[in-house]
């Protein structure tokens, strides 16, 4: 007979792998916080619609800190979305609830979130700005399914909005 200490053992195990990180929030035990809420609509949109990559895809993307957003025709509840150039098209690139923060340990290393939908992972690299600076950059497919962006925030540094 199983007993409801291992059940409960089982189920919080079980939870704690399949939870994602906080899409809006990161905690670090010693550089501080990252807080992008201040970043996302609530509105279905994306904050940073349509932008196109600099190395010339073809394509759009568009991109919605922690909450989801709807880009016709199909990218529905998404966090990122890549968008032909006449908009009949639309492809889901990550998800919210995929979410995963990398503090950037490394020497010279930058924070960073990425998101993911099937086998598409994007990264979303984070540079501080002390400015009122409020951009995102698309850099596009450097490999096949790997998506690259940089976000330049006063919310991308590390104590630099609501945490």
């Amino acid at each position: 007979m199983i007993s409801w200490l291992t059940i409960f053992t089982y189920f919080t195990v079980l939870s704690s792998l399949i939870i994602a990180d906080d899409p809006c929030r990161y905690q670090h035990p010693t550089k501080g916080g990252l807080d992008l809420t201040s970043l996302g609509r609530t509105d279905g949109k994306p904050a940073y619609p349509d932008k196109i990559s600099s190395t010339g895809s073809g394509y759009k993307y568009s991109y919605n800190p922690c909450k989801p957003f709807t880009e016709e025709p199909n990218c529905i509840g998404v966090a990122v979305c890549q968008i032909s150039m006449d908009g009949q098209l639309s492809f889901t690139l990550g998800t919210q609830d995929s979410a995963k923060w990398n503090p950037g340990d490394g020497l010279g290393s930058l924070p960073s979130i990425s998101y993911s939908a099937g086998e598409k992972k994007v990264t979303v690299i984070l540079q501080c700005a002390t400015d009122d600076t409020n951009e995102f950059e698309a850099l596009g497919e450097p490999s096949i399914n790997n998506y690259r962006f940089i976000l330049t925030n006063k919310c991308a540094c590390w104590d630099g909005c609501g945490t």
